[in-house]
């Protein structure tokens, strides 16, 4: 099998992935417990963000980080963002006075008249679909709402292979057929404290299954023009060739072990942060080097030298790295080893 040897971004974008909160309303089996317990949200721990250090944050954003009209990609999770009380605020001011194109991941349990009154809609949304947990009757009336109203939906079904027929199926034959398209299959990670999770265990009908969804997926992208400018991250290989990362199906380049980057050197902290609920923020979603606190961090100058087991997150993916021994991109700057 053909290796990736180089990934690269197809412009300067700046990439972040901001955690509101730390509490989600919903309590599934297999989602970690620091995404949903609410230690910070519901003060048992100290650092989540006051709205002097969020206003603070946001203004360093617009007029030093995004100015002079930087394009940005942003990402609004938790928990679930939307219980954030400035959330409909906080997706406005990014949308409105940065020009960012705001992503949210969301279970969309709010209900309809939540996203009606919102002052501005995020230009995407990843729907989180459980099958413990999703009415999805419910998820069928806010689409005859936001699909119409231009925002970007993407459905992470869930796939739980220990509850195929009853749990995925189940909630793949309940969402409406003509939003079925929107729907990309998604593997699940072990729930551990370590970063380096791995993914389960699928039949080889069941993988099929989910690479056939996100094949119909991507046609659909692609065909389907919308406000949310995602960008697309060059690979290529050591036979010469190629390719995107959403060519290839992130979840197929995670289930053949494409994703294993230790000892590349990766632009995180350059290109991308990831700012978490107790206040902190960081390269990358692996929580790799830690760069301060909301109102003081700062972005690193040098590339970072990778020690993780396997890149797990689509933000992570997309970033610059490099393979030992392969030609650097230009801005690298010099190797910062944490290893």
């Amino acid at each position: 099998m053909k290796k990736p040897i180089r990934i690269k971004k197809p412009s300067d974008a700046f990439i972040m992935f901001w955690h509101l909160t730390d509490f989600c309303n919903y309590n599934c089996s297999y989602c970690p417990p620091w995404l949903k317990a609410g230690d910070y949200h519901m003060k048992r721990k100290e650092g989540m963000p006051t709205d002097e250090e969020i206003d603070k944050f946001l203004d360093r954003l617009q007029y030093d980080i995004l100015a002079n009209g930087r394009r940005s990609h942003i990402m609004l999770s938790g928990g679930e963002p939307t219980i954030h009380k400035r959330f409909g605020e906080i997706v406005h001011r990014l949308t409105v006075d940065m020009g960012s194109d705001v992503c949210i991941t969301t279970n969309l349990s709010r209900p309809l008249k939540f996203w009606q009154e919102l002052e501005t809609l995020p230009a995407g949304m990843n729907v989180s679909l459980h099958h413990e947990t999703t009415p999805m009757d419910k998820i069928n009336e806010k689409m005859e709402f936001l699909v119409p109203a231009g925002v970007q939906i993407q459905f992470n079904l869930v796939c739980d292979p220990d509850n195929w027929e009853d749990g995925t199926m189940k909630m793949f034959n309940g969402l409406d057929p003509k939003f079925q398209k929107y729907i990309h299959a998604w593997p699940l990670h072990d729930n551990s404290e370590i970063r380096n999770r791995h993914i389960y265990n699928y039949s080889k009908e069941q993988s099929d299954w989910m690479k056939h969804r996100n094949f119909i997926y991507r046609a659909t992208r692609k065909s389907e023009k919308s406000k949310f400018r995602q960008e697309n991250s060059f690979v290529y290989f050591d036979d010469g060739s190629t390719s995107t990362i959403k060519q290839i199906n992130e979840t197929t380049f995670k289930s053949t072990g494409q994703n294993w980057f230790n000892g590349w050197k990766c632009r995180a902290g350059q290109q991308a942060i990831d700012v978490n609920f107790s206040g902190e923020v960081w390269s990358s979603v692996c929580k790799f080097v830690k760069l301060g606190r909301i109102d003081n961090f700062e972005l690193l100058n040098d590339a970072v030298l990778c020690n993780r087991d396997i890149c797990i997150h689509p933000m992570d993916l997309g970033l610059d790295k490099v393979a030992p021994g392969q030609p650097e991109f230009e801005n690298f700057g010099k190797v910062l080893n944490t290893v």
